[in-house]
């Protein structure tokens, strides 16, 4: 059922878990192209899912698009407030950006990995680890 057999492992500077990382943004861009493909909005309210991996996967891709929201929203905030506007698309980009980056982690750790708590520079996979992610995920909103 987990990635790695219940078991507590740890890794530093793990450069093949940063290219698998990697090597899933296609397949991530993929699903933020086409939100609610495998869940429709209403199932995702449902407290018992068909598969919770396809499920936490649209919600990912939901915080991500949430994200750019903000940053739009405070993008043009900025703008009517008579900001630099270069600065204003440079910080709404570095905010999708991170939106981006921040879902995907979230989804690769949760949904590939099966409970990874991962910083790309060091990750921590084991099972409680997913209880982590759903605190984390509740305060990225």
């Amino acid at each position: 059922m987990f990635g790695t057999k219940n078991k507590f492992v740890f890794h530093c500077m793990n450069v093949k878990l940063v290219q698998e990382w990697l090597d899933t943004c296609d397949q991530y861009l993929q699903y933020v192209a086409k939100p609610f493909s495998s869940v429709s909005f209403g199932d995702l309210w449902k407290c018992d899912q068909e598969n919770w991996s396809e499920a936490y996967k649209e919600w990912s891709v939901v915080q991500f698009w949430l994200g750019c929201l903000v940053a739009m929203t405070l993008g043009i905030t900025r703008f009517v407030d008579h900001k630099n506007i270069i600065t204003t698309a440079i910080n709404v980009g570095v905010r999708i950006l991170v939106a981006f980056v921040l879902a995907h982690l979230a989804w690769f750790s949760v949904s590939k990995k099966k409970g990874c708590f991962c910083c790309l520079v060091a990750c921590c996979e084991c099972p409680p680890v997913l209880l982590l992610w759903g605190f984390v995920d509740m305060l990225w909103g």
